[in-house]
């Protein structure tokens, strides 16, 4: 893993420009730092040495001088293709997967995209055409921002190295702050900077001559449109054992000691166990803890797979104090971030690194298996409008008679599920990860999203007529993307630690994408066939756990420990939120927050979280009432 950075012009660069940008990145290669510098060209390069550590520095030269390359990431499938090119005729001087990706851009062109398995962002450059590639993994694991200058060019592997580009305009993007209240963050391909891009998942793009071109390689709705496979359940079984088996054995590969985090859920204790299996040999595992217990705390389930599977396993306890670092959590995200579990995140990243430089995780399991509790919901609500419209308006005014319950949590659940079903799957779905409602945006006064949450929902999932296939579409190009994988990849690089990701290979999603629903959800549960395949190597009480959030007790730390950080920030009179949302509505939220009246601790981290970013990075702008009706 590493981090990477570029400068292409038209015009001739000033030298060493690229040295502040490349400097911005230093936490994402601890290993080293490399520069190539041309008239119409600069690239810079941090390292995080996985793999060749002798020879595996860049930027990399091809053999005539012709090409310039840098690599963030992995080629999982390298030697694979290392053998193909040398059948070619192609020499290395290398044993890296570096040098492999650049023979096949040389060789292949556009079309070694597809041939690439692994996580990637990666620039080459072409000195005779004077011609600059970006591309960027199916999934997105590997970040890529850039922007188009006057006469050219810049991108980088965070936001922060285009932002030390000094002719950068940094104004802020109208529609960013009624996306971030919304989603928790800024939908792909946008960010909070009005002229910053992150180039798309699955994208690829080459500018020359002052002019760009995009191009999507790869799209999960490609294989969600096709029609769902004709398999049986014992067939299905099977495959997902070895579809599983050779993800977790291709990322294996590494020339650093490499363990996995294990939170005793499902798909870490999956990931593993086939990894100890594989490995023959005892895996260091990693886990959380919150101190006090309660029903955030995993720890206890990580502990009983580490004793079955015979792990070396290392639980950290997270403290409610450690909310102090989150001023310096944030700034690795360079936009405001609303999910609460990047504390634990970078806690568990910090400490693993200690002990290894690479860590396999179980991220991708719910995205590609079903596993989250939405799924149902979104397919309840498919069978709800089949219903006559007559019953269904019996029933949501019986709910909506009923009393808002303060105690009564099944019922309150009820409400929600029902003001959610009620309403189209385009529009109710969504609304299962909103922060604040377009009602409650509104009601604050804050601009009406565009494009609308809906219509987001219907452009990710166009052509695709399953609904559960829908549903895992939608959630691998939104959430995922944008928060998940972002989190993930922020977190562990800000402590030079590479996280691998077997369920998110591209052959088990792809196959994941085209099962009928029958295979993944199953008597009101995700992940059957997950369970399933593994009902014979796993305790049957992690088998049968409901599914468990990786998070922070919110709720009950903004009652009590964090209570004061809400005023210090929030409803201060310098607090720089309050230019855009109204003091008597923090107030307001609060207090209802405080009373038990409502849980709000969700709202209250995504305004919290803002407001330290608008502290950190100093980006109030005096067109801050575009945001506000």
């Amino acid at each position: 893993m590493c981090g990477i950075c570029g400068i292409v012009s038209t015009s001739l660069i000033e030298p060493n420009t690229i040295q502040a940008m490349n400097q911005q990145l230093s936490h994402r290669g601890l290993d080293g730092a490399g520069i190539w510098q041309a008239p119409s060209c600069q690239l810079g390069h941090r390292r995080l040495a996985i793999i060749d550590l002798a020879t595996g520095d860049q930027p990399l030269s091809s053999p005539d001088g012709a090409w310039q390359l840098v690599f963030n990431g992995e080629i999982y499938n390298f030697r694979a293709l290392r053998q193909q090119l040398h059948g070619l005729g192609y020499q290395f001087r290398t044993n890296s997967d570096t040098e492999v990706l650049l023979a096949a851009l040389i060789e292949w062109g556009e079309e070694a995209l597809p041939r690439l398995e692994g996580m990637f962002a990666f620039a080459a450059w072409h000195t005779p055409n004077q011609r600059l590639w970006l591309a960027r993994d199916r999934l997105g694991k590997k970040p890529l921002y850039y922007s188009q200058t006057n006469n050219g060019l810049v991108f980088g592997s965070e936001i922060k190295a285009l932002l030390a580009y000094p002719e950068l305009e940094r104004s802020l993007n109208p529609q960013a702050l009624s996306a971030y209240l919304t989603y928790g963050y800024v939908p792909n391909p946008a960010t909070w900077y009005a002229k910053i891009q992150q180039l798309a998942p699955g994208h690829g793009l080459v500018w020359h001559a002052g002019s760009i071109r995009e191009w999507p390689w790869w799209q999960a709705r490609q294989f969600a449109q096709q029609p769902r496979l004709k398999v049986s359940a014992k067939a299905a079984i099977e495959q997902t054992r070895q579809l599983v088996r050779a993800a977790v054995e291709k990322r294996l590969v590494s020339d650093v000691p490499l363990g996995a985090f294990l939170s005793g859920g499902l798909d870490s204790s999956i990931v593993v166990a086939e990894a100890q299996a594989l490995l023959g040999q005892q895996l260091q595992t990693f886990s959380i803890g919150f101190a006090g217990g309660g029903w955030y705390d995993e720890s206890a389930y990580a502990e009983l797979v580490a004793k079955q599977l015979g792990t070396k396993h290392h639980c950290f306890m997270l403290e409610p104090n450690a909310i102090v670092e989150l001023p310096h959590v944030l700034a690795h995200y360079d936009e405001p971030f609303l999910d609460s579990s990047a504390l634990p995140m970078a806690l568990l990243s910090q400490m693993t690194r200690e002990h290894c430089t690479v860590a396999l995780s179980g991220d991708g399991g719910d995205e590609v298996f079903a596993g989250y509790e939405r799924f149902g919901a979104g397919l309840w609500t498919q069978r709800y409008h089949q219903l006559p419209r007559l019953l269904r308006r019996s029933i949501e005014q019986t709910i909506a008679a009923l009393p808002n319950p303060k105690a009564n949590q099944r019922l309150a659940r009820l409400k929600r599920v029902v003001a959610k079903i009620k309403l189209p799957l385009a529009q109710g779905f969504p609304r299962w990860l909103m922060a604040f409602t377009p009602e409650e945006l509104a009601d604050w006064g804050v601009v009406e999203l565009q494009p609308s949450t809906a219509e987001h929902y219907r452009q990710a999932t166009a052509g695709v007529a399953d609904p559960l296939a829908q549903l895992l579409c939608y959630n691998l190009t939104s959430y995922l993307t944008d928060d998940l994988l972002v989190k993930t990849d922020r977190m562990s690089m800000a402590y030079g630690l590479e996280v691998r990701s077997p369920f998110l290979d591209q052959h088990l999603v792809e196959w994941a994408l085209q099962l009928p629903a029958h295979l993944l959800w199953r008597g009101g549960r995700g992940k059957w066939l997950l369970r399933q395949a593994y009902a014979e190597r796993l305790p049957k009480t992690i088998l049968e756990r409901p599914k468990h959030g990786f998070g922070v007790p919110l709720d009950a730390w903004f009652r009590q420990q964090l209570k004061p950080m809400l005023h210090d920030y929030l409803l201060a009179d310098a607090s720089n939120i309050q230019q855009w949302l109204a003091k008597p509505k923090l107030e307001q939220l609060c207090k209802a927050h405080w009373a038990g009246t409502i849980n709000a601790g969700h709202q209250l981290w995504t305004l919290l979280s803002l407001e330290l970013w608008l502290q950190t990075h100093h980006q109030m702008r005096p067109d801050a009432h575009n945001y506000v009706d």
